[in-house]
């Protein structure tokens, strides 16, 4: 997965470098407020093995996209089977809602 990251829209942009499994568990700890310097040394407790911020920013938009998920509302509905618990903890299935019942929304 390719991301790119630049300070001016009107600037070039620059492409954020490959990371390791190992990159997107230590982002998971770690709290930065970003410069916007790529070359930007990260130094934080825990420790950050990689250092620098362009591999810090290109593990948290990882971490960003593979826990986002967007659909229109109204597309699914939640299961009819699901208990009290599991819809307390975000953990029940949802079905898609049948066509003729679902209006996608107009543009």
């Amino acid at each position: 997965m390719e991301f790119f990251v630049c300070n001016d829209v009107f600037e070039e942009w620059t492409k954020l470098p490959l990371i390791s499994a190992r990159d997107i568990r230590e982002a998971r700890r770690i709290k930065h407020i970003f410069t916007g310097d790529l070359e930007t040394i990260v130094v934080k407790s825990p420790s950050f093995s990689s250092k620098f911020e362009s591999i810090l920013l290109k593990a948290q938009l990882v971490r960003i996209f593979y826990c986002t998920k967007i659909e229109p509302s109204g597309k699914y509905k939640i299961s009819p089977d699901a208990d009290e618990e599991s819809y307390k903890n975000n953990w029940f299935e949802l079905e898609e809602v049948e066509e003729e019942l679902y209006k996608p929304p107009t543009h």
